[in-house]
């Protein structure tokens, strides 16, 4: 099996770009990988097209071989957008290699680590705060952040992690208390000096507790029991 063509894509995801990568072979096996970068796409889709002649018309189920051939390229720029795109063609590589032997990705690493993942909505409501006409809810005032968080108990997520009050122009802490059965709850820290008092602004009676942060962002959960 080899490579016959390496292509990028640049999606527009509304308030930032995603970029995926295809690779294809001369038997049919086409692989996806994912290497987005929020302000530079067009440099990501560049380096990708450089690691083009590396690795055209050579095996991509040696995955490792060619990791390392990409390396090597990169050996005086080794970091940054130049990582980024090794990283999204070596997944397109492990998605080709798995194809071909008719497995899961995660049988390769040994096998899944778990039955199930519990999901969380990430970035809850930021692209209807900013982008409105790509037809979802608007994002306006309190009382619509409310209405999403109702949205979000009615599709099963017990968790949610957001920005949105940063759109709203807010200056503080928010935490809405959405459902009184649910109590699903939003919160964001404006300040990354804040997080370590993060407890204290968790409304009295609102059943969520702070299950981890993300920079200055902190993600809640429904309390068991």
């Amino acid at each position: 099996m080899k490579i016959i063509n390496v292509e990028s894509f640049i999606v527009d995801a509304g308030w930032r770009p995603w970029i995926f990568v295809k690779v294809e072979t001369d038997e049919g096996i086409t692989g996806y990988g994912e290497c987005s970068v929020s302000r530079s796409p067009f440099a990501m889709a560049g380096a990708i097209d450089d690691l083009k002649p590396v690795i055209v018309g050579t095996d991509p189920r040696a995955f490792e071989m060619r990791f390392w051939d990409m390396s090597r390229r990169a050996i005086a720029e080794p970091l940054g957008i130049r990582a980024k795109a090794i990283a999204g063609v070596e997944l397109a590589l492990l998605d080709i290699k798995a194809r071909a032997l008719g497995i899961s990705v995660v049988e390769l690493f040994g096998g899944p680590t778990r039955d199930k993942v519990r999901l969380y909505w990430s970035h809850c409501g930021t692209t209807r705060a900013l982008y409105p006409e790509m037809g979802t809810p608007p994002i306006r005032t309190m009382g619509d952040i409310a209405e999403l968080g109702k949205e979000v108990v009615r599709r099963g997520y017990t968790a949610l992690k957001t920005n949105i009050d940063e759109y709203l122009g807010q200056t503080a802490v928010v935490l809405q208390r959405i459902d009184p059965v649910a109590n699903t709850g939003l919160i964001r820290v404006m300040k990354e000096e804040w997080r370590a008092d993060a407890a204290e602004v968790i409304e009295e009676g609102a059943q969520v507790e702070v299950i981890g942060t993300e920079g200055v962002h902190l993600k809640v959960q429904r309390k068991q029991g």
